[in-house]
């Protein structure tokens, strides 16, 4: 903006315009003393603020841009969105004069809606989706950077006036914190047969581009990467290819001195290797550098349990939230009180949680904290760099829900406010009743032969996606899940038929898809809800309030106001603090204390690292609800997700027995409900837990036969009930080695990988002959996080661009924990819905 400051360009951008600012003192030696004020200055002037928020820093974001300008004069920054899409980040850097690294349509569209014009935005995926690309081409985004022979014959199909980059594999020995190079980059033997493959083409290869890594500190990479570059360049000129104009850098800076050390490094390689080619833009694809220090996380203590001198507490943040940066960008998190401890106050050996019923989600273990009570918050720094762009809604905590406050150093004066940022009939009176449910009765049924063996069964799978591929209008173009109803029918026919006297409460975190609760709630199913956003989900389906278990023993006050407000009226404690909480927010709820299950259960996931009653506990947690006149109903437990000895089911039914008369001892009303959990799988296991559960609640509750006995089984009815089709969208040859990339991953359905220990076995769509030739081949998901690798070394046929693969058994902890990274949205994956017969 001519004649203003860029803290005025600033604040008059588009994305930051219509947030209104609090202009706050900064002293860059109190940076986190004015960071603490901001917040309680946020907290002061907004009572209604009670679940987590950021605090971002605009001057903090100016200061950065101008520093780059000083250190690399010659270099201009295109932030790469991917890291923190922020709208307010993306629209300040855009007035400053950044351009934009996309990776995807979403990400394309979110910075031209900020009034950036295209030919600021590069296409830096080297492997892009083909209607992504055409998008690109419709709205003129024309530079975009390839790595493979493959990419190239999708440019031309798709995008033939695109310029290219090539990407060349950044060096090794950068001590990174993501190292990139081992998805994307050409080798230094693959530059000229890609030169030529462009030039064969006919399409334009405009400069080369590269990246170090993500966070790199072993600066001289840099050197030896514009060494490569340079090399490339020379070779294009060899062939005759016409001058290169572009040489992008790349990412994997960090603010502060190893920033500076850095942009020595590149000035003195760029003047040595490109200061004969005056006329080369440089430009590279900041995203840390901007993001990271700009924001801090402010996260409420919403639970807290006593242990001796141990402290364990709840916040409505974490790993599924935008704290999943500790799993997936090696974020160590260093909390500090927000009421700062006074000289000399003793700390306490503390564990912090994050608010879902999943045990991984755990924030700090061993960490020395103050006392701290309900109520209290603690604030996290430097939480701008892949935290709520990575986050989920996983079991209805959305990360999307996190207020973003907005300030700058004092100069002008404003007021604060936040900003959020038809059926096909047929079949049994049971499968009638499932497709006139809510949740299925408006939605396509396609119908199928399900083989009886279960060989053949995935073959009549693979038919099902075959014929969907095949005759929908329009037709897929990227990956789809497949939900069989008769599936889940023919399973909740064997609960019955294994525990007719226990009835099933499906945990909805494992897979909310509205058809598959729907079904569930036809066929008679109660519902496990964890968070305010299940309740309404479920409620929507005409579920009654009668028919949920509210199963989370730490919940938000404001969650627990709601459950009160729309009359649900059962739910899990297991700590004194939570009494109190429901005895505040929800005093006519009755509770099931939760107790630890029995350890040795070889769960895929133990749940008693953050759950549960010890066995010394039970009493005074009884007292605790006696005393504070809240009703205890009944006990629950859970054994652990996808438990494999299924013996510990008979000691946790012990266990709650001796609850049950623990209280009976105290003068307590006659407990009615025995909640035993989840953890069940589908099969040969299932009917053994069975056994053993039914011959122990003979022994150990036969004499008292009003006791309701319910379970929380999620796994068992979602896992195989749901196919995942994943579409082949690009594909490098190196020798006898394949490496394709495909359109989900592990942001994506496929994070069930890192989160729920799923081991992937995809088969080609279109069957191979006996006899064929397979390669070891790597899968790669579409975002440009080398993490997001789906296989190693597996053995697949020959495949090309446009094939699919089926992943089995998909429907536990896939699309209910995905994020939308780099823009490829989990949530807008379709869902087709089946009835095998």
């Amino acid at each position: 903006m001519v004649g203003s400051s860029p803290m005025q360009s600033v604040l008059v951008a588009p994305g930051v315009k219509d947030r209104k600012v609090l202009a706050f003192k900064r002293d860059a030696l109190k940076d986190k003393d004015a960071v603490t004020g901001l917040i309680r200055t946020v907290l002061a002037s907004n009572p209604a603020q009670r679940t987590a928020f950021y605090v971002f820093d605009l001057a903090k974001v100016v200061d950065l841009f101008r520093a780059w300008r000083r250190a690399l004069a010659d270099v201009r920054p295109c932030y790469a969105v991917k890291c923190n899409p922020d709208q307010a980040l993306l629209g300040a850097l855009a007035a400053l004069g950044a351009g934009f690294d996309c990776a995807s349509r979403a990400e394309i569209e979110a910075v031209l809606a900020l009034g950036v014009h295209p030919r600021n935005i590069v296409y830096a995926n080297p492997c892009k989706p083909e209607p992504h690309l055409e998008y690109a081409a419709e709205v003129g985004v024309n530079l975009a950077t390839y790595d493979s022979e493959e990419e190239v014959a999708k440019v031309k199909r798709c995008h033939p006036g695109c310029e290219l980059l090539l990407r060349l594999k950044g060096p090794d020995g950068g001590d990174v914190r993501v190292d990139l190079g081992t998805k994307y980059g050409a080798h230094a033997d693959e530059v000229e047969p890609l030169l030529r493959a462009a030039q064969r083409a006919g399409v334009r290869v405009a400069g080369v581009s590269f990246h170090v890594g993500s966070g790199a500190t072993n600066l001289a990479v840099y050197s030896e990467a514009i060494r490569a570059a340079r090399a490339a360049f020379d070779a294009a000129a060899a062939l005759g290819l016409p001058p290169m104009r572009v040489l992008d850098i790349g990412g994997g800076f960090v603010s502060g001195p190893t920033f500076d050390a850095a942009a020595a490094v590149i000035n003195d390689a760029l003047a040595r290797h490109f200061g004969d080619l005056p006329c080369v833009e440089v430009i590279a694809e900041p995203g840390r550098y901007f993001a990271e220090t700009a924001f801090a996380l402010a996260a409420r203590v919403i639970g807290k349990r006593t242990r001796g001198d141990m402290r364990e507490y709840w916040i409505d943040d974490g790993l599924y939230g935008s704290l999943n940066c500790i799993i997936m960008d090696h974020y160590v998190p260093t909390p500090r009180p927000l009421a700062a401890p006074r000289l000399g106050d003793k700390t306490y050996t503390s564990t912090v949680f994050g608010p879902t019923c999943d045990s991984l989600d755990t924030v700090v273990t061993g960490y020395q904290l103050p006392e701290m009570s309900v109520g209290d918050w603690l604030v996290f720094d430097d939480m701008g760099a892949y935290t709520t762009g990575a986050g989920s809604n996983f079991n209805g905590f959305s990360t999307s829900d996190i207020n973003i406050y907005c300030f700058t150093r004092a100069t002008t004066s404003s007021s604060l406010v936040s900003t959020s940022i038809s059926t096909m009939g047929g079949g049994s009176p049971t499968m009638q009743a499932v497709l006139r449910a809510p949740g299925v009765k408006d939605r396509k049924v396609v119908s199928f032969t399900r083989a009886v063996d279960a060989p053949k069964e995935k073959d009549a799978v693979a038919g099902l996606v075959s014929t969907i591929v095949a005759t929908s209008i329009p037709a897929p173009r990227s990956a789809f899940h497949v939900l069989d109803l008769a599936k889940v029918v023919d399973l909740f026919r064997a609960w019955r038929r294994a525990l007719r006297d226990v009835r099933p409460y499906y945990a909805v975190k494992c897979n909310p898809e509205p058809a598959l609760v729907g079904a569930l709630a036809a066929l008679g199913a109660g519902f496990d809800c964890a968070s305010r956003a299940e309740i309404e989900a479920v409620l929507a389906l005409g579920v009654h309030p009668r028919d949920i278990v509210y199963a989370n023993p730490c919940k938000p006050e404001p969650h627990l106001e709601y459950a009160a407000e729309v009359g649900v009226g059962l739910a899990a404690y297991d700590s004194e603090e939570e009494v109190a909480k429901v005895r505040r927010c929800h005093p006519g709820c009755e509770l099931l204390l939760r107790l630890k299950g029995p350890d040795g259960g070889e769960a895929k996931i133990d749940l008693g690292t953050k759950y549960g009653a010890h066995a010394d506990e039970v009493v005074p947690l009884l007292r605790a609800a006696q005393r504070a006149g809240v009703a205890v109903a009944g006990v629950s437990f859970h054994v652990g997700s996808g438990a494999s000895r299924v013996d510990v089911y008979r000691g946790a039914i012990e266990a709650a027995r001796a609850a049950f008369d623990a209280a009976a001892a105290l003068g307590m009303p006659p407990m009615r409900v025995l909640d035993i959990g989840g953890g069940f799988t589908a099969g040969a296991t299932f009917d053994e837990a069975a056994a053993v559960i039914n011959d122990a609640l003979v022994r150990c509750f036969g004499d008292l036969p009003r006791v309701e006995v319910i379970g929380e089984p999620g796994r068992y009815f979602a896992e195989t009930a749901f196919t995942l089709a994943a579409r082949v969208i690009g594909k490098r040859t190196r020798g006898e080695v394949r490496e394709y990339w495909i359109d989900d991953g592990l942001y994506g359905s496929l994070n069930c990988i890192l989160m729920d220990h799923y081991v992937p076995r995809p088969r080609p769509l279109a069957s191979s002959r006996p006899g064929d030739k397979t390669h070891t081949s790597t899968v790669f998901g579409p975002t440009c996080d080398s993490l997001d690798t789906v296989v190693t070394g597996y053995q697949l046929p020959e495949m090309s661009v446009g094939d699919w693969l089926i992943f089995d058994d998909m429907g536990a902890y896939t699309t209910a924990t995905g994020s939308n990274f780099n823009g490829f949205a989990t949530s807008e994956m379709k869902i087709y819905v089946a009835n095998s017969s």
